[in-house]
């Protein structure tokens, strides 16, 4: 192999290797974004997957009550029947409930305020009923919560 071909073939190895590290990169940023846990319903956002974005506030609310009108009917239990499986796994009183896309999983949202008065955010699957996830509302620390 000439001299030339040797660093040709070299730029190469560099141009794709750095490519599939960024690749690499790019999906394993992406995974922070991903919750924890997956519905048994998944679906997608109208506008490409980005929820929200280039929104006013008065329209992200429009925008999500519209959102939640459109997956109504794909949701297989209502919010009566995800609130008590809520409250099931979290006493307390329910705040309220409202179903949510969270990156591509149909889940219901329950806010429940716990005796001791902490807020929790309860993720029940909108197609089995099943709590999927707790977390304490404005936490950092989550807690996951496995199907039983």
């Amino acid at each position: 192999m000439t001299t030339k071909g040797a660093i040709v073939t070299g730029a190469a190895v560099v141009v794709l290797g750095s490519g599939v590290l960024g690749a690499v990169a790019v999906t394993n940023g992406a995974s922070k974004e991903q919750p924890a846990y997956k519905s048994s319903i998944q679906v997608t956002d109208q506008n490409g997957g980005r929820r929200g974005e280039g929104r006013e506030e008065r329209g992200a609310r429009h925008g999500e009550s519209a959102e939640a009108a459109r997956l109504a009917p794909l949701a297989k239990i209502d919010v009566v029947q995800a609130t008590a499986a809520a409250l099931g796994r979290v006493p307390g009183t329910a705040l309220g409930t409202a179903l949510e896309n969270e990156n591509g999983n149909l889940v219901y949202g329950v806010e429940i305020m716990a005796a001791a008065g902490q807020v929790n955010d309860v993720k029940v699957d909108a197609g089995t009923g099943a709590v999927l996830h707790v977390e304490v509302a404005g936490a950092d620390a989550h807690e996951d919560e496995d199907d039983e």
